[in-house]
């Protein structure tokens, strides 16, 4: 909590914007919680599990343009600090990664776990491209065992039940009653005071109330100190602890992934082989992502190849057909990289959509050319003819596409804004290149296979 107003104060002392002439204030409001990662605040957020030492501060900006320049700033601030790991992130869409390079090492052996968790981070610093790298297992934790002797508590006729009481009176609190304050209950809790409970080394010196009285407890117990796992993680029911940082702007978080990845197989190569490594961050969500996008990209596509070869009775007319989808994806990236965009999900949908317009239009274009034939025409006559006709409604098409995507394109945000852009990008690059590759393309192959023209 000490921390967490330190980090309040930061974000207060520089809530005025420093490239705005007028200093406009860029914080809106802020609220922080305390041992909990709070609510799902959206989506495609991941709240972090409840931990006495975690804390999480909310922070509105008052304009969208400021929040870049905030988060940098505050970055800036708490750089030096090692006494917490504190991270300022923005929202992000998506599956939520908190770390962009992260790794997992699951075993048996929690205590074996813990000790190579440590070479792991070491490993982590000695990588380029890493930003404080940690262990989601965290430092060791300053704790203490009672090891209580039977049968000296038998004779002062103390059990372990009364030993436990006790002391989690003293420490955490023993309920009293409720104070009612009009409509408000309060609990009266019964406990120490803070300086008192802060140092364990007074609980050999508290008395236990037994059967036969009050007894100390160095009379009956030993307090043994030690340093012990502040967190044990567990996945699939194995102890398992995640290694992971941030990487350093500019660099691909796979990049350094990569590079770390070869030292951390020969570090598991020491290890028996009940003991494994997994690959998280970024990467583990892309290729995730990646897998559910190709497998339906794949259905769809052998669908469609099924449906023109059906329709046309060949392989080569659908393959004129289907070659317009690369020249739209010239389109896509061209315009992504115009725009400044990444290729996401969002623009991969794009994408998707972006392939039935062009699909469409080739086959508008294909059916004319394969009518003009049947009507008598020779080849280049009825390929000059059907681009003369088709050109104003597949051109009209487009723009009225277009139109209608602008208004996202401009306002949609980080959301809508890659796919429009992509997909105006690439309606006008497919358009132009359509209504010129594709009939010289089913020129050059009615020639040369001599394509038997669909019969109507």
């Amino acid at each position: 909590s000490n921390v967490a107003k330190e980090v309040e104060e930061i974000l207060l002392d520089n809530s005025k914007s420093t490239i705005s002439e007028d200093s406009q204030h860029r914080l809106n409001n802020l609220i922080t919680f305390i041992g909990t990662g709070g609510p799902r605040i959206m989506l495609t957020q991941e709240p972090e599990y409840d931990y006495p030492y975690f804390a999480l501060l909310l922070v509105n900006t008052t304009d969208e343009k400021y929040t870049e320049e905030y988060a940098a700033k505050v970055r800036e601030l708490i750089s030096d600090r090692y006494d917490s790991r504190i991270t300022v992130d923005l929202f992000m869409l998506g599956p939520p990664v908190k770390d962009a390079v992260a790794f997992r090492l699951s075993g048996p052996d929690r205590k074996t776990i813990q000790q190579k968790a440590h070479e792991i981070v070491k490993l982590f610093k000695e990588t380029p491209g890493t930003v404080r790298p940690y262990s989601n297992w965290g430092t060791p934790g300053y704790q203490v065992d009672v090891q209580i002797d039977p049968y000296a508590a038998n004779l002062a006729g103390i059990t372990n039940t009364d030993v436990a009481f006790s002391t989690n009176m003293l420490l955490s609190g023993a309920p009293l009653t409720i104070y009612r304050e009009g409509d408000h209950q309060v609990p009266v809790v019964l406990r120490t005071i803070r300086e008192k409970r802060q140092e364990l080394s007074n609980l050999s010196d508290i008395y236990i109330s037994g059967k036969f009285g009050k007894v100390p407890m160095d009379s009956i117990a030993e307090v043994i100190p030690s340093w012990q796992p502040a967190v044990i993680a567990r996945r699939d029911r194995i102890p398992t602890v995640t290694i992971g940082s941030r990487v350093k702007e500019g660099l691909l978080s796979n990049t350094v992934a990569n590079d770390i990845k070869p030292k951390l197989e020969q570090l598991l190569d020491t290890l028996p082989s009940t003991y494994f490594l997994e690959q998280g961050g970024e990467l583990e969500e892309t290729a995730k992502a990646q897998i559910q996008v190709v497998q339906a990209v794949g259905i769809a596509m052998i669908l469609m190849i099924l449906v023109l070869t059906i329709q046309y009775n060949s392989v080569l007319k659908p393959a004129v057909i289907l070659f317009s989808v690369p020249m739209a994806m010239i389109g896509v990236l061209i315009g992504l990289l115009i725009t400044g965009w990444a290729m996401g999900f969002m623009a991969m949908l794009g994408v998707l959509s972006l392939g039935g317009i062009v699909i469409n239009n080739a086959i508008i274009l294909v059916d004319f050319i394969e009518t003009n034939i049947a009507k008598g025409l020779d080849l280049k006559t009825a390929i000059a003819s059907a681009g003369r006709v088709r050109m104003r409604p597949i051109i009209l098409t487009t723009l009225t596409t277009i139109g209608g995507l602008l208004p996202l394109s401009l306002f949609g945000g980080a959301l809508w804004a890659p796919m429009t852009n992509g997909m105006i990008f690439g309606l006008v690059f497919s358009t132009g290149l359509t209504l010129i590759v594709t009939p010289t393309l089913y020129y050059t192959l009615a020639e040369k296979t001599h394509m038997a023209v669909h019969p109507k």
